[in-house]
C-alpha cells in the first residue's frame, strides 16, 4: 500500500505507527499492569491477576514493536534498509514459532552466532542438539539480566522447545481441534512467562502464578468489582490491543489495493486517520501520559 511512496514517506508512516503503538496502547496498558502487579496477591482474584497477565503481554508488544517500528522508520527516512523485528507472534502455532515471529533480530544473532556455531541440529547426537539448545536458552535469560527470575524464563522456553523438537510438535498433530488447543496452550504458557518476566523475584512471579490460577479466598469480590471497573474504563483499548495482534491491516491493504477508487478513498481515509491518531498520541505526552520504553532496560 505504501510502497509506492518515496522512502520518506514510507519511513515517516512508519515512525508514526510506532509512535501510536507506544503512547496509545502500550502506555495506557502499562497502567493496569502497574496497578495489578503491584497489589497484594492475597487480596487479589484470579480475574484481576488474569486481566494483568494479559494487558503486560500486550503492552510488551506494543511496546517493544512501536520501538522496532520508530527504529526501522528512522532508517527508512535515511535511506537504510531494516529488517522486521516482529511477525504477529501471538499468532504463533507453537512456542517455536512464537520465537520465529518475537524479537527477530535477537533470535537470529543467538542462531547465527552461538548455536549454529556449536553445532546447531547437525551433531552426531540428539544429546548435543539439546546441549545446544540448552546453552542459547540460559544464555537469552541471561542476555536479559543475572537474575533468577531471566535464567528460570530462559529454560523455561528451552524445556518446551525441546519436547516441541522432540515429539515433531505441533506437526504431529493431525486433528484441527488438537492444533487449536496446542494453539491456546502457547499462549497461555507465553501469558505465565511474561509474568515471571515482569516480576522482581522468582518466588514473586511463581507466586503470581499460583493466584492466578487458585482463588485465595480473601478480598476476591472487591478485586472482581475493580476488574470490571478496569474493563469499563479501558476496555476499548485492550480491545484493539488484542485485535491488532491479528494480521489485520495487510489483509485490509491487499483488499484496498485491489480496486483503484477504493485506493483513492483508502489512502485519504487511512492519512486522516494516522493524523488523527498522531495528534491524539502527541497530546497524550504533553499531558505526561506515557512511560519510557521498557525494553530500555535491557
Amino acid at each position: 500500500f505504501y510502497s509506492e511512496h518515496p522512502d520518506f514517506q514510507r519511513g515517516w508512516y512508519r515512525f508514526v505507527l510506532g509512535f501510536i503503538k507506544k503512547v496509545l496502547l502500550a502506555s495506557i496498558l502499562s497502567i493496569i499492569t502497574v496497578e495489578v502487579f503491584n497489589m497484594d496477591l492475597s487480596l487479589a482474584s484470579p480475574a484481576i491477576l488474569w486481566l494483568g497477565s494479559i494487558c503486560y503481554s500486550l503492552q510488551l508488544y506494543y511496546d517493544f514493536s512501536g520501538y522496532s517500528d520508530m527504529a526501522i522508520g528512522i532508517s527508512e527516512i535515511c535511506g537504510i534498509s531494516c529488517s522486521e523485528n516482529f511477525n504477529y507472534p501471538y499468532m504463533t502455532a507453537s512456542v517455536s514459532e512464537f520465537w520465529r515471529r518475537w524479537h527477530i533480530s535477537l533470535g537470529s544473532w543467538f542462531k547465527d552466532y552461538i548455536y549454529i556455531q556449536l553445532g546447531g541440529s547437525r551433531v552426531k547426537s540428539k544429546v548435543s542438539i539439546y546441549r545446544n539448545l540448552l546453552i542459547v536458552w540460559f544464555l537469552t535469560g541471561i542476555w536479559h539480566g543475572a537474575k533468577w527470575t531471566f535464567i528460570f524464563w530462559g529454560l523455561s522456553y528451552f524445556v518446551i522447545i525441546a519436547l516441541e523438537k522432540t515429539f515433531y510438535i505441533p506437526n504431529r498433530f493431525h486433528s484441527n481441534i488438537i492444533r487449536m488447543l496446542y494453539r491456546i496452550f502457547t499462549l497461555l504458557f507465553i501469558n505465565c512467562q511474561w509474568v515471571i518476566f515482569n516480576s522482581s523475584e522468582l518466588y514473586n512471579g511463581l507466586r503470581y502464578i499460583k493466584h492466578m490460577l487458585i482463588p485465595s479466598g480473601r478480598g476476591g469480590e472487591l478485586a472482581n468489582q475493580r476488574t470490571l471497573i478496569l474493563l469499563q474504563e479501558y476496555g476499548i483499548f485492550i480491545g484493539v490491543a488484542i485485535f491488532f495482534t491479528m494480521p489485520v491491516v495487510p489483509k485490509i491493504k491487499m483488499w484496498i489495493c485491489q480496486n483503484k477508487r477504493r485506493l483513492q478513498i483508502g489512502s485519504i481515509v487511512f492519512a486522516f486517520l494516522l493524523s488523527f491518531l498522531f495528534v491524539w498520541s502527541i497530546s497524550f505526552v504533553i499531558a505526561g501520559q506515557n512511560n519510557p520504553f521498557l525494553y530500555g532496560n535491557f
